[in-house]
C-alpha cells in the first residue's frame, strides 16, 4: 500500500507532525537514490548536464547518463452513500492510520486499471477500471511523485475482504474518523473537505493539488466543475 497521508513515505503515512514530514521523508529518499550504474555496474555520481540544465546521475567509468522520472500512484475512492471505502494500515510508516486504497502504477495498467487492482488487493472490493471517474491529481515533487485519485459510487455494500498490508478496512463518513489517524486531512488543506461536500450534493469536480514540503507550505489547488449531463 502506498498512499498520501500526513506525510508521504513510499509513499506511505508515517507518525510525524505535518510540519516536519515531508522534510524527513525527503532525506531518506535521498539516501535512497542510485549508487551503480545499470550498465556497466561501476559507481555513479551526480554531474552538471548543460544541455538538460540540471544534474543528473553520470557512471564514472562508462559515461552513461541516467534519467529519473517520477513515480505515479493511482488510489481510488469508492463510495457508497455518503461514506467512502478506508483502509486502517498495518504495516509502519502510519500502522494504524486511515487513507483511501492506493499503491504504485504497475507497467502495462491503464491508470484506471491500477487503481481498480489496488483497490481489489487492499480491500477485497471488485470494481470496473471503465467506471472510473477521474478525481484529483496531486504533484509531490519534494518526492518526485504523482498521485492520480479516481472515484466510483456503489449503490450497495460490498464484501469487504482486507489485504494484507491493512489491519481493517471499512466505510467511513467524514466524521467518523478522528482528524489525527485520517491521512489526507492536513496536508491536503481544504480538498478532503471540498470532496465530502460534494459527495452529499452529488456535484462534483476534478482537483489540481500540489503538495509542499509541510503543512499550509507551497500548498496550492485547483479545481474544475465538472458539468452534468443533460
Amino acid at each position: 500500500m502506498s498512499i498520501l497521508a500526513e506525510s508521504v513515505g513510499d509513499i506511505g503515512i508515517v507518525r510525524l507532525n505535518d510540519e516536519k514530514s515531508l522534510n524527513a521523508i525527503s532525506v531518506r529518499y535521498d539516501r535512497a537514490l542510485m549508487k551503480y550504474c545499470n550498465e556497466c555496474g561501476a559507481a555513479v555520481a551526480r554531474r552538471w548536464i548543460d544541455q538538460d540544465e540540471r544534474e543528473r546521475y553520470v557512471c564514472l567509468s562508462c559515461g552513461t547518463v541516467h534519467y529519473e522520472n517520477p513515480r505515479v500512484i493511482v488510489s481510488c475512492i469508492v463510495s457508497v452513500g455518503d461514506k467512502i471505502l478506508m483502509c486502517r494500515r498495518a504495516e509502519e510508516p502510519g500502522r494504524g492510520q486511515w487513507a483511501p486504497p492506493a499503491g504504485f502504477l504497475e507497467c502495462g495498467e491503464t491508470l484506471q486499471q491500477g487503481a481498480a487492482r489496488e483497490t481489489c488487493e487492499e480491500t477485497g472490493v471488485t470494481i470496473d477500471p471503465d467506471r472510473l471517474d477521474l478525481s484529483g491529481v496531486i504533484n509531490i515533487p519534494g518526492i518526485d511523485q504523482i498521485l492520480v485519485t479516481f472515484r466510483i459510487d456503489l449503490e450497495t455494500l460490498p464484501v469487504l475482504r482486507p489485504g494484507g498490508e491493512c489491519l481493517e478496512v471499512t466505510f467511513l463518513s467524514e466524521h467518523e474518523v478522528p482528524e489525527r489517524d485520517f491521512a489526507w486531512r492536513r496536508l491536503l488543506g481544504p480538498a478532503s473537505a471540498r470532496f465530502f461536500n460534494e459527495l452529499r450534493s452529488r456535484d462534483f469536480s476534478i482537483n489540481l493539488i500540489t503538495v509542499g514540503p509541510s503543512a499550509g507550505v507551497g500548498f496550492s489547488e485547483r479545481y474544475y466543475k465538472i458539468q452534468r449531463r443533460r
